[in-house]
């Protein structure tokens, strides 16, 4: 993982999350093989602990996968 891609990637999330008001978000992305990851803000308003990457998240189903059609 090299340092300049950790750095655009926090960068970037945090930003947007700032942007868009949310208060904790956690990404991970696959670059070069490597995982490169980023947190920003807190679990939640109600319980603010800080976000890091071992931050568990309650999440919605995943998208369902692309199908074909005739």
């Amino acid at each position: 993982m090299t340092t300049s891609t950790q750095t655009a990637l926090s960068e970037f999330v945090g930003a947007t999350a700032e942007e868009f008001g949310i208060p904790g978000v956690a990404v991970a992305v696959w670059v070069d093989g490597r995982e490169v990851y980023a947190c920003h803000g807190v679990t939640s308003v109600e319980n603010p602990l800080p976000v890091d990457r071992d931050t568990l998240f309650q999440g919605a189903r995943p998208p369902s996968p692309p199908t074909a059609r005739s």
